[in-house]
């Protein structure tokens, strides 16, 4: 309970008692503000040695506090609670405090964000691509912890779903190459006196361009109840 309302005090009360197992901080504002916006106060006045003693009723508190000011002013005596020796708590359960101890309960951590579900009407699409992909060695299975895990992304193609990983978390770790297009001027003087011109484009985009094995593990992917994968060649993204 608060003693005094009319005050623009902020009071600082510190106090120990050598053998203390238990520590309580307990912290009051006041302030002078005479109308304040908000529920009316449940004040009572509460006699205490005699004398009428105006406190804030807190029902959330788990015991009722009187500054020192007051216990001087009313010249209480303050009794202390009994305290127990803990040196019998500890002979009697000795089994309790011995070793680290195990509790019963495991400890789960939890991912900021989940994988991202297949959605059941491409389940048995992603699952035929991957089988495809992995016995065409692109990617493989992983089984060991790794240091990064992208998202699956599916793009629905005319020959079928196309298996991509959403890799934005790891391309800001990734040191970038910077390659100058050369620009149609450039191509058009190289070319002079050319009678024959074709266009090639590679089939599946990168997967001809081998991945290292050290670099493999950072291209793994979360495929849902399909388990994890990475990819062996250079990934599509």
């Amino acid at each position: 309970m608060c003693r005094y309302k009319k005050t623009n005090l902020i009071e600082e009360c510190e106090e120990e008692e050598e053998g203390a197992e238990t520590d309580l901080f307990v912290g009051v504002i006041e302030t002078n503000r005479k109308q304040v916006n908000s529920v009316k106060e449940w004040v009572q006045k509460i006699k205490i040695k005699g004398s009428e003693v105006e406190c804030k009723v807190d029902t959330g508190a788990e015991v009722n506090i009187l500054n020192m000011k007051t216990v001087k002013r009313l010249n209480a005596k303050v009794r202390t609670s009994k305290t127990c020796d803990v040196s019998l708590v500890l002979d009697s359960y000795k089994f309790l405090f011995e070793g680290i101890g195990e509790l019963s309960v495991p400890y789960e951590i939890k991912l900021k964000k989940k994988y991202r579900k297949i959605p059941i009407s491409i389940v048995e699409g992603v699952k035929k691509e991957l089988d495809m992909m992995e016995s065409q060695k692109i990617i493989r299975k992983v089984t060991e912890p790794t240091e990064w895990c992208s998202s699956l992304v599916t793009v629905k193609k005319p020959e079928g779903l196309r298996l991509c990983l959403d890799p934005r978390n790891l391309n800001k770790a990734i040191v970038r190459e910077w390659y100058q297009l050369p620009t149609f001027e450039e191509l058009a003087s190289k070319m002079a006196g050319a009678k024959v011109f074709s266009i090639s484009d590679g089939n599946k985009g990168f997967y001809q361009i081998k991945l290292a094995a050290q670099s493999q593990l950072l291209s793994t992917f979360n495929a849902g109840s399909f388990g994890t994968y990475c990819y062996q060649v250079r990934l599509l993204q």
